[in-house]
């Protein structure tokens, strides 16, 4: 089959570069050996860092956080979880068709960072399969079935919980464990 054919060629092409990005992932290893650097970081200063890359996206992305402390202290590493974050938006502006709103809000126990869009959603498939590699329900335009899964992995190496879900549109929530 053509298809799989391209499929396969384009996943041998990046699998060395695709690899040596994963290596420092290893499922395997401590949380103590991972290659994260966890930090305590203030609300604000997570915040602040959002609205730095948000200014720097050529379309309008809406920041809402209603935060009863701002100076209260979570623990992650700020350059992974921009990453990250900055998947999850491009996700986001390749599906909305008009909005789309980062909110952060807070419960007792985790400090909740949604980002919802009023795209088309997420496929059944894709809410069972996103943190498994090579999936792709749109391989042939170049994606390879990475970036999610990616995004679960360096969200899970800081304890941050990643749960995607259908709302509006898409809806995908980052659970940060409150100090």
């Amino acid at each position: 089959d053509e298809k799989i054919k391209r499929i396969l060629s384009r996943m041998s092409r990046s699998e060395k570069r695709i690899q040596d990005y994963l290596k420092h992932f290893n499922v395997s290893q401590s949380k103590k050996d991972l290659d994260v650097d966890i930090k305590p970081i203030s609300v604000n200063n997570l915040i602040d860092m959002i609205q730095i890359e948000l200014s720097h996206w050529p379309i309008e992305i809406s920041l809402i956080y209603e935060l009863k402390d701002l100076s209260q202290i979570i623990q992650l590493d700020s350059e992974l979880f921009l990453e990250g974050l900055t998947n999850i938006l491009k996700n986001s502006v390749d599906y909305a068709k008009s909005e789309i709103i980062l909110n952060i809000y807070e419960n007792d126990s985790y400090l909740i960072v949604d980002i919802e869009d009023d795209g088309p959603g997420f496929s059944q498939e894709a809410l069972l399969n996103y943190n498994k590699p090579y999936f792709s329900e749109n391989p042939l335009i170049g994606n390879m079935g990475l970036g999610l899964y990616i995004t679960d992995e360096i969200m899970k190496r800081q304890g941050i919980e990643m749960v995607l879900s259908n709302q509006l549109g898409a809806n995908t929530k980052l659970f940060i464990k409150k100090s």
